[in-house]
């Protein structure tokens, strides 16, 4: 094992619990408010580009020093703009970063490296997104390699990622057992509850993910931590909602 590979292993955020909560809000407002609630019941807090483009530091630096912060731009670019960008979500606080496998192995190389002289800081990752979970077999992938299922192409990406040194991806529950058997922890959005079984939360009627899975079967099949967004922020009770989630998978023991 290289000594990237182990700085890799070794210094990993330490979530207290695998829920991440997606704050898909507008203003910054709505994202302290949330945060304040919710905090005692979170591993971290996911920040996309909603939030990031409009406050940037800062919104990812305050919510730093309550939880572990996860930017997920999903950066793609040439590679020392990846790597600027990594560096920048760094030095804003941030625990968890997403750059996209589609970038290459070059990029992916560049911000291996970047990430283990910040894992020397403090315990930090970055997590390559590979196929999102919004896209189905039955969607037209065209920036994907032609004639492969989703789970032949995430596995093809996810050899990308575990050859320059890099230790997560982004997938969804169905291909996370297959990322832990190569080694790498998988993040998973893409989080649903079955309607029957949760009246704590609303219906939703607009969804865009088409690779869902309940809470309980992602940690089955290995899922790091898990995304969630809306089946909380829309639930009547968040607080139960979240505490029935830690119930479920709970089961499965500690968070690793």
């Amino acid at each position: 094992m290289t000594d990237q590979k182990k700085l890799s292993q070794t210094r990993t955020p330490n979530l207290v619990n695998p829920i991440c909560l997606a704050l898909d809000v507008d203003t910054r407002e709505q994202a302290i408010t949330w945060v304040t609630q919710l905090s005692p019941y979170l591993g971290c807090v996911k920040l996309g580009p909603r939030l990031v483009i409009k406050y940037g530091q800062d919104l990812a630096e305050p919510i730093s020093k309550v939880l572990p912060v996860f930017i997920d731009c999903k950066f793609f670019d040439i590679p020392s703009t990846m790597c600027a960008s990594v560096q920048a979500c760094f030095d804003m606080g941030a625990s968890l970063v997403t750059v996209h496998a589609m970038a290459g192995m070059k990029a992916l190389k560049e911000v291996a490296i970047l990430e283990a002289k910040l894992k020397k800081i403090r315990p930090f990752m970055v997590t390559v997104v590979t196929v999102l979970t919004s896209q189905s077999e039955q969607d037209s992938l065209p920036i994907y390699e032609a004639g492969l299922s989703v789970e032949e192409q995430i596995t093809r990406l996810a050899k990308m990622v575990q050859a320059v040194g890099l230790s997560s991806v982004v997938c969804s529950a169905h291909e996370a057992h297959l990322m832990r058997q190569m080694g790498l922890l998988p993040v998973v959005p893409g989080i649903r509850f079955e309607e029957s079984s949760n009246p704590l939360t609303n219906k939703i009627t607009q969804d865009d993910q088409a690779r869902k899975a309940s809470p309980l079967y992602a940690i089955e099949q290995g899922a790091w931590s898990l995304v969630i967004g809306r089946p909380i922020l829309k639930a009547q009770n968040p607080i139960d909602t979240i505490k029935q989630v830690l119930a479920s998978i709970s089961h499965e023991g500690s968070h690793s």
